[in-house]
């Protein structure tokens, strides 16, 4: 049965284990505890505890890419904020602009502060916190970024170990965030081979089991940069769920349970697809709920989700996450595209945003609109 809570509680944890043949992750910052006590229950956790806390922490995770010969950015590490001097050394080494990034639980833009003279630092620092480790990290300018989502597993039978790559995804970010992903993406075989290839060595070196995002920045003259992992179905994949053969989910499951991984392709007659994230900014607004904010704290209130994704085109899909608050920068569904090339589904994809943050009628959806897809809740 379902079991809720803490991280730490070994008497849940030993009850949830009584349960469970092997546990799997959908977040990476997960307690030690909870992995060690498994563990020691007898019970396989995939990923691997090595994997998990690797790419749980940025500077855990850079050493390991740098100590691997991996390419990445050049970055310094920091002990904390509280010794100026040695910050002040630090970005001179780096060189501006940079980043400063905190070591742990940062996401979608969260803990990072860019510098783009040694002067900004001051204001940095009156508003970080300063007792905490950080990276400083180049600023590296980009021609664009992509995604590699790679799975490996070891059959159950047989032994085998299997691997399975989706072609690169196109990624665009908005203020630190996932804003739009293009599927596939506009590389030659070269750059998408070169991608894959470093994703399976990180497989490899730990030795890996389910389903890994590798995102890479690509510089102007056509090099890869590994910027960061995640353990997990990632927000670029979500696309897959309706424009792969086998969606990042079910590939994820596959792997960890040792099953034979499915075809990690466009389905037949598709050209291309887009998904773009609907954030608390782009649901219709409620000033009545709160007009400080000027955005409904229940986007149900402003739109049903249900009759909105019923609205969409025939080859349009909506997502909704459940969640009952919308706040600015969070993240609380997507809408999928497919279409005959990437750029057709990511023009959709967005129309079909403007709309919704336009809707003003009970159901959120516009006059005229067409019905087709099967509703997603």
């Amino acid at each position: 049965g379902f079991i809720q809570a803490d991280y730490t509680d070994t008497d849940a944890l030993a009850d949830f284990a009584r349960q469970t043949d092997l546990v799997t992750l959908e977040f990476e910052n997960v307690s030690p505890i909870a992995l060690d006590t498994l563990s020691t229950l007898g019970v396989p956790v995939y990923p691997n505890k090595q994997a998990l806390e690797t790419f749980s922490n940025r500077l855990q995770e850079k050493t390991f890419f740098s100590t691997h010969g991996l390419p990445t950015v050049p970055f310094e590490a920091l002990a904390n904020l509280s010794d100026r001097a040695a910050v002040e050394a630090a970005v001179a080494r780096i060189g501006t602009p940079c980043v400063l990034k905190t070591a742990g639980f940062g996401y979608d833009g969260k803990g990072q502060y860019r510098l783009d003279h040694p002067t900004d630092l001051a204001g940095v620092l009156e508003k970080a916190a300063l007792d905490q480790p950080y990276i400083v990290e180049s600023w590296v300018a980009l021609a664009f970024e992509i995604s590699v989502i790679g799975a490996r597993t070891t059959l159950a039978q047989g032994g085998e170990t299997q691997t399975a790559f989706y072609w690169p995804f196109l990624n665009h970010h908005r203020h630190h965030i996932l804003d739009t992903t293009q599927w596939p993406a506009p590389v030659d075989a070269t750059t998408a081979e070169a991608a894959q290839h470093l994703t399976n060595r990180i497989l490899t070196l730990l030795d890996y089991r389910g389903l890994l995002c590798v995102e890479f920045f690509v510089t102007a003259d056509g090099q890869l940069l590994i910027n960061e992992c995640a353990p997990r179905p990632h927000n670029s994949g979500h696309v897959t769920q309706h424009a792969a053969v086998c969606s990042q989910f079910e590939q994820h499951v596959r792997a960890v349970c040792g099953l034979p991984l499915s075809e990690p392709s466009l389905k037949p007659g598709i050209g291309g697809a887009a998904m773009v994230n609907l954030l608390g900014d782009h649901l219709p607004r409620n000033p009545d709920l709160n007009p400080d904010l000027n955005l409904g704290l229940n986007p149900d209130l402003t739109v049903d989700p249900v009759a909105w994704s019923s609205s969409l085109l025939a080859n349009s899909h909506g997502v909704w996450y459940g969640k009952a608050s919308a706040r600015p920068g969070r993240k609380m569904g997507h809408i999928n595209v497919l279409a005959a090339s990437p750029d057709e589904a990511v023009e959709q994809a967005l129309a079909h945003r403007a709309a919704l943050n336009s809707a003003t009628s009970p159901t959120g959806t516009k006059p005229g609109s067409q019905a087709g897809s099967q509703p997603i809740g």
